[in-house]
């Protein structure tokens, strides 16, 4: 993301409105920045053994053959697996807490898995002290659902700051 400093391809138009054309006309949308952060400084030691491709199935077979480098993180998708070759994480859907396509794929020391729920949720801007008291798969849900928090606090700064200050 250029605007957050957070490692995720994540495409959105953003629509800014104003009651007065002169506050439009002071407003300094947020500049990008660059990215200096990896995907792996989002990562944490998964405790839900779930998460990992490993029951020795077909299926497991293929994603552990082709998710092979560390410095990636992949996507299953309809298409098969796919390298994301920027090395960043790709757009979270709603769809990834439902065990079919557009899943985040990364291999650690143990194998090959899925992003936790925690994970995502950093790569959405949001602090690791936000519960989801929901069941996982509406937390993967909700998240790929959102917006980044980090992006909407940058033009929200570009928008009200001043304000606020007076």
């Amino acid at each position: 993301n250029k605007h957050a400093n957070i490692p995720q391809n994540r495409q959105r138009v953003f629509i800014h409105g104003f009651a007065n054309q002169s506050d439009w006309l002071n407003y300094a949308p947020p500049k990008q920045i660059p990215l200096t952060r990896n995907f792996r400084d989002f990562l944490e030691e998964p405790s839900d053994e779930k998460l990992y491709y490993n029951d020795g199935s077909e299926l497991h077979k293929e994603i552990n053959d082709k998710v092979c480098r560390l410095d990636r993180v992949y996507s299953r998708a309809i298409r098969g697996i796919l390298e994301i070759k920027s090395g960043v994480a790709p757009t979270l859907t709603a769809h990834m807490g439902t065990g079919g396509s557009s899943i985040p794929l990364i291999r650690d020391e143990k194998g090959v898995r899925q992003l936790t729920i925690r994970e995502c949720a950093r790569f959405q801007g949001m602090s690791d002290d936000y519960i989801f008291p929901v069941r996982k798969s509406q937390a993967y849900k909700q998240i790929g659902n959102s917006v980044n928090v980090k992006v909407i606090e940058a033009i929200a700064k570009g928008m009200f700051d001043d304000k606020i200050a007076n």
